[in-house]
């Protein structure tokens, strides 16, 4: 900033800095403002950068390089080792370059190292034995050059890794025990591996680490357990130094081991003579042990084969073991009866033990035979000859916890299935019996169940079932006014109606069902008997008003989460308004209500019988639809209507039940209208279980109505029953609420 004047032009201008400049640092001179004797005054700015430079040389030092030994200032390596070479430099200025060399031959420049504040060159250390110089010299960003370190190494010759290769156990061995191979190694620079190879009864290659100059490895083979007795293993192998030196390891030679010893058995359970009654378990333990391995093993108790589960197996470490475990049920006895039995184990040399023992079976005392049942069909039902029947049964022993020995089954005396095990306190059963091709009409079938306990009481039942005749329809398919006028025989299918059916007589057989499409009438008038056997059904469950509809001017509630109503209301909740009942308690015709909004579920469809006589084993129903993920407002009860001349008889079921929601709030819905005319002269229905009732849940409907009128009644009976579930009203339209 100071203001200088000139005399004549060429004038040398000197500046002297204030005080002392740094070294290896920039500055800058600027000039401006030159005015000549005219008056001119320069224009711009002239200016020049300069560094200050230093005229010192920086000093060197060289370390023993990493990777060396040392013995006071004598310095050595080994041959072809890796080496870090290092050199400790001071100096005024920047330094510019650190170069090593080797017996005078420049080898690279070294990188300063932070850590350590030295600067170092990674090398390998020549292949020859003998003395190298080694030297490094510095320079400095002023162009200035240090002195030259110089300091010999000595490269010594590598040795070789020397080591001991070792097996446990030596010189034998049985099969399936483990080998254990250790390596022992030595050397002057450092150990990285050892290589073992395995041939002969074992065949394997295996690495095995090592580091630092000495150190021990192993590594542990199994032998297989069907090894040849007298087969070899020859264990051999190398071990390597860092710097790739090997050196074979001496082999060491194994033989395999005939194997001779017997399993060992032990029994943890039963005791020896334990007593157990007729059809209780026996539950046995064992534990097994062999030098090798069991391979088979068989559980005789008396004369039964017991089926042996076996445990986890452990190989061996000195023996292979094992646990085994049977459950085998005492059989019926009249006396105290002992009764041997056997475990043999088999090894893979062949070699066997068998440990016998007893235990004491004593006589069930129960008075009580075994209860059979047939569930379905039932006594006097009827088959179809070449037409194959699913039979249902149960059996129970009335003493708790006794057993079911066993059962037996005949048809006309002829076994089919004998002496079928059980070893169960009760039973659900079924099983498949075909009448001949070649039988005829009137052809009866005596079928019966034996059952027998431990204590040796035998419970049975009998039905018979005999062949029918007529026109007989199997599989699903609709039928219609072509069959009208003959006595059907309808089995194992869905049979549709959707128009007015008059057949002579109609019989339905198990697993056979009678329905109609969704919004039509079932409508049979039939000249004979209607039959529904046991398994059969006359069913029209969902196939009445859709969700969001019903009877035209009764109104759909306003609850979206309401049930369909019939002659019960729907479910809906406080606030809201349900849907109108309609329809009539003397002759129903009408089809139940659907859930409220498209999510609810269809109502119960409408039945319309005329009859001269209705047996009733099977089922008549008129439900709402069932719920699903996609429809779960429940739909009413439908309309279920029978004029029977004669009687009514059975056991089985007329059901007209609102739709049980399943979905949260959700409503149920309400029941629908049953009406029977009958002709028993004692005015009731006998056995048969009708229902009309609202859908029962948290949220249930109103029930339904049933009306019934004997021959000898002049109004007829009305029953209203919920099944002892409070829910909405029943709204009768002609009689009121």
């Amino acid at each position: 900033g100071s203001a200088l004047t000139l005399e004549r032009d060429g004038f040398d201008v000197r500046i002297q800095p204030l005080s002392i400049l740094a070294l290896d640092t920039f500055y800058t001179v600027e000039i401006s403002g030159i005015t000549d004797a005219s008056g001119n005054v320069m224009t711009g700015l002239a200016s020049s950068i300069f560094r200050v430079r230093d005229d010192q040389a920086p000093t060197v030092v060289l370390s023993p390089p990493i990777g060396t030994d040392t013995d006071g200032d004598a310095w050595w390596a080994v041959e072809g080792a890796s080496l870090t070479l290092r050199a400790t430099v001071a100096s005024n200025d920047a330094v510019s370059a650190v170069v090593f060399s080797v017996d005078g031959i420049t080898i690279g420049s070294g990188v300063f190292d932070p850590g350590s504040g030295e600067y170092r060159l990674a090398i390998t250390a020549p292949a020859q034995v003998g003395l190298i110089a080694l030297s490094v010299v510095a320079s400095d960003v002023s162009g200035n050059i240090s002195n030259v370190a110089t300091h010999a190494l000595e490269i010594v010759d590598d040795q070789a890794p020397t080591g001991v290769l070792s097996v446990e156990p030596v010189v034998e061995i049985l099969p399936n025990h483990l080998l254990q191979a250790t390596v022992n190694g030595t050397d002057d620079f450092g150990l990285t591996h050892a290589y073992l190879s395995l041939n002969g009864a074992i065949e394997a290659n295996h690495t095995l680490n090592l580091s630092g100059l000495g150190d021990q490895a192993s590594a542990s083979f199994r032998v297989p357990p069907a090894a040849t007795a007298g087969a070899q293993i020859v264990v051999a192998g190398e071990i390597e130094d860092s710097l790739g030196q090997r050196s074979p390891l001496a082999p060491e030679v194994v033989t395999v081991l005939a194997d001779t010893a017997r399993p060992v058995l032990v029994a943890d359970q039963p005791a020896n003579g334990a007593e157990f009654l007729s059809g209780e378990a026996v539950i046995f333990a064992f534990t097994m042990e062999d030098n090798v391995e069991i391979t088979s093993t068989q559980l005789v108790v008396g004369t039964d084969i017991v089926d042996l589960t076996l445990g986890s197996p452990q190989a061996p470490g000195s023996v292979w073991t094992s646990t085994a475990s049977a459950s085998w049920i005492a059989p019926e006895a009249s006396a105290p009866e002992t009764v041997d039995w056997t475990l043999t184990a088999f090894d893979l040399a062949g070699n066997s033990t068998d440990l016998t023992q007893q235990i004491v079976v004593r006589p069930l005392v129960n008075p009580d035979a075994p209860v059979v049942a047939f569930v379905c069909p039932q006594d006097e039902d009827h088959v179809v000859a070449g037409i194959t029947q699913s039979i249902a049964f149960e059996i129970f022993d009335p003493n708790a916890g006794d057993l079911i020995q066993s059962y037996t089954i005949r048809v006309n005396g002829l076994p089919i299935a004998e002496d079928v095990g059980v070893d169960q306190t009760s039973l659900s059963g079924s099983f498949d019996w075909t009448p001949p091709i070649d039988a005829v009409p009137g052809d009866a079938f005596e079928l019966m169940i034996e059952a027998r306990d431990y204590a040796g009481n035998i419970g049975s039942a009998t039905i018979v079932e005999t062949v029918i005749g007529g026109t007989i329809l199997s599989g699903s398919q609709v039928i219609d006014a072509a069959l009208d006028g003959q006595d059907l025989v309808l089995t194992a299918g869905t049979f549709t109606v959707d128009g007015l059916l008059s057949p002579n007589s109609l019989i339905v057989l198990k697993g056979a069902g009678v329905t109609t499409s969704v919004g039509m009438t079932l409508q049979l008038d039939v000249q004979g008997s209607v039959t529904v056997e046991c398994g059969g059904s006359v069913d029209v469950t969902g196939k009445g008003y859709p969700g969001n509809q019903t009877y035209d001017g009764s109104g759909i509630t306003d609850d979206g989460y309401g049930g369909g109503s019939h002659m019960g209301q729907g479910s809906y909740r406080s606030g809201y308004t349900p849907g109108g009942t309609f329809g009539s308690v003397y002759r129903p015709q009408e089809k139940g209500s659907g859930g409220a909004t498209s999510s609810g579920t269809t109502g119960g469809g409408v039945i319309d019988i005329q009859a001269a006589s209705l047996e009733l084993n099977g089922e008549i129903a008129a439900d709402g639809q069932p719920t699903s993920s996609s429809a779960h407002r429940g739909g009413a009860g439908g309309s279920i209507r029978l004029q029977i001349e004669g009687a009514v008889i059975g056991d089985g079921v007329i059901r007209a039940n609102g739709t049980t929601a399943q979905w949260g709030e959700r409503g149920s819905g309400g029941g629908g209208a049953i009406a029977i005319a009958h002709g028993n002269s004692s005015g009731d229905l006998g056995s048969l279980t009708i229902e009309a009732k609202g859908g029962a849940n948290a949220r249930p409907g109103g029930a339904g109505t049933v009306y019934f009128k004997g021959p000898e009644s002049a109004h007829g009976d009305l029953w209203v029953s919920n099944g002892g579930v409070t829910g909405p009203s029943t709204v009768l339209a002609a009689l009121g609420n």
